[in-house]
């Protein structure tokens, strides 16, 4: 996706107010725990070859970061 398409795209699906360049961090941060939450439910353990996450598709475990991120913030 080019930049103008996913600038479009921010714009009518998730942050109607975006105007590139001024984006308030602060608001994009205040879904990140649901964001979290999504990806630890895509995190399927047990399958074969073990728990490990390389083997799922689509797989990450990013959200252990940033909850952990998250967790030793002030605020």
């Amino acid at each position: 996706m080019d930049c103008d398409a996913l600038v479009k795209s921010l714009k009518s699906k998730h942050l109607p107010q975006y105007d590139k360049g001024s984006c308030e961090f602060h608001d994009i941060v205040k879904q990140v725990r649901d964001a979290c939450e999504r990806a630890e439910k895509l995190r399927k353990p047990g399958i074969e070859r073990g728990d490990l996450p390389e083997v799922q598709n689509p797989c990450s475990e990013v959200y252990k970061l940033v909850n952990a991120i998250l967790d030793e913030s002030p605020g």
